[in-house]
């Protein structure tokens, strides 16, 4: 039994050395690719079993396959997690350590088989027995957390995102068995991973982007563009940084104090920005009462000057309607005494 790392190189060192313009793989699905470095008609790839059968790989002797304009030509065999028994030669024992950027350790992690004494002797180890040993360890009280992919490599990854996020790799010295730099050695050949190394993440944290503006906007004046908009913080404990944290031991309730004092420094300051807020509001409910009054009053004194305009109107109408029927009596009465005369 091999890893997806041994049988990958074995591939590639073997194209290499026979000037085959071709690569092998491990696709996303953990399938084996022999995939032509060329493309269109011309390129070509066939494999032929030299002896035994190339079934465990999913392969069929005597298969070929030919590119098309733009494609190039690929073999995909079958060497992902169907597979029953996935086993990884260590040439010798192995006592590795891993450290968060928190300086939480996971303790010794050791991958041996009991009965390897010496510096060369090598044996084989399941996936699951890695899987066992690995989970015996205290690295589930860390930042780090580890997988098996598709092509049954085995990675590491931090549970934290962004530049704040760190792990670091240290071999042990194992009594009788190989030196730290034996086994960087022995752990890159087998596992893939520099066991004497430090990763550091990049970039920043994980954050929530709102597609929609939730922002409230009052209008606190007559005129246009007199608003005041504000907004409210996600406050879920997820986006607090809250959701899952870990109080099972004191390290880890170290780092969820930690998580607790940024969610109340964050609502802290939130409610600073709600009471300025409320202050505002209140100043500008107050300017717009001064402002009710005022108009209130100005509105009455323009009303008592247009009653007094009426009344001088109705007044001066009356004067000259009062004249004119005086004036029409007295002309009525002319006719009158002439009459009078004439009798």
């Amino acid at each position: 039994t091999v890893s997806a790392v041994s049988l990958t190189t074995q591939f590639n060192n073997y194209l290499t050395t026979n000037s085959i313009k071709a690569t092998a793989s491990v696709n996303s699905s953990g399938r084996l690719e022999i995939r032509s470095t060329e493309t269109g008609t011309d390129a070509r790839l066939s494999i032929t079993a030299a002896n035994g059968s190339l079934a465990p790989l999913g392969l069929i002797s005597g298969q070929n396959s030919t590119g098309s304009s733009g494609t190039a030509a690929v073999l995909i065999g079958d060497t992902n997690d169907s597979q029953k028994a996935v086993g990884f030669t260590f040439a010798a024992g192995m006592s590795i350590s891993i450290t968060d950027g928190n300086g939480a350790s996971s303790g010794l992690i050791t991958l041996a088989d009991g009965t390897v004494t010496g510096a060369s002797n090598s044996f084989t180890m399941s996936k699951a027995s890695i899987t066992a040993q690995i989970n015996a360890s205290a690295l589930s009280t860390t930042d780090v957390t580890y997988a098996f992919d598709a092509g049954n490599r085995l990675d590491f990854m931090t549970r934290s995102a962004g530049k704040d996020s760190r792990m670091v790799f240290s071999t042990n010295t194992i009594a009788g068995g190989q030196t730290a730099a034996q086994q960087v050695t022995n752990g890159v050949g087998t596992l893939g991973v520099n066991f004497n190394q430090a990763v550091q993440g990049d970039g920043q944290n994980e954050f929530r982007v709102h597609v929609a503006d939730r922002a409230l906007n009052f209008q606190i004046g007559a005129n246009q563009s007199q608003t005041i908009k504000f907004s409210v913080i996600n406050t879920s404990s997820e986006a607090l940084g809250l959701k899952g944290l870990d109080i099972t031991n004191m390290k880890s309730a170290t780092r969820a104090l930690s998580s607790i004092d940024n969610a109340v420094q964050m609502i802290s300051s939130e409610r600073s920005k709600l009471g300025s807020l409320q202050n505002r509001l209140n100043s500008t409910i107050n300017n717009l009462t001064v402002t009710t009054t005022n108009l209130q009053s100005t509105e009455s004194k323009i009303r008592d000057v247009d009653v007094a305009m009426e009344t001088v109107e109705f007044t001066r109408n009356q004067i000259l309607l009062q004249a004119g029927t005086g004036q029409l009596a007295q002309a009525k009465a002319l006719p009158q005494q002439a009459l009078q005369l004439l009798g």
